[in-house]
């Protein structure tokens, strides 16, 4: 199941099963901004990366270290 079906469908079946959330809209606004401007800054840093490079390989791999800590931990959870 790829991320778009998943996570949605992970949602409704906690609301089914009773889960209230007890934070307001304004709230929940502010964590999906939060989210958006980390994955901003990222997506930034790894082009900083890549520019202060000074061959290609080395920019792919100094773009590639900053995104992979996150999926090792995914993993680990599971």
């Amino acid at each position: 199941m790829s991320h778009r079906t998943g996570k949605p469908a992970l949602t409704g079946v906690a609301f089914l099963l009773g889960v209230s959330p007890s934070a307001s809209f304004l709230d929940w606004l502010g964590v999906v901004g939060i989210v958006v401007l980390l994955g901003f800054a990222a997506g930034w840093l790894t082009v900083a990366l890549g520019l202060a490079a000074k061959s290609p390989e080395t920019g792919r791999l100094a773009s590639v270290l900053p995104v992979m800590p996150p999926f090792f931990g995914e993993r680990a959870v599971v």
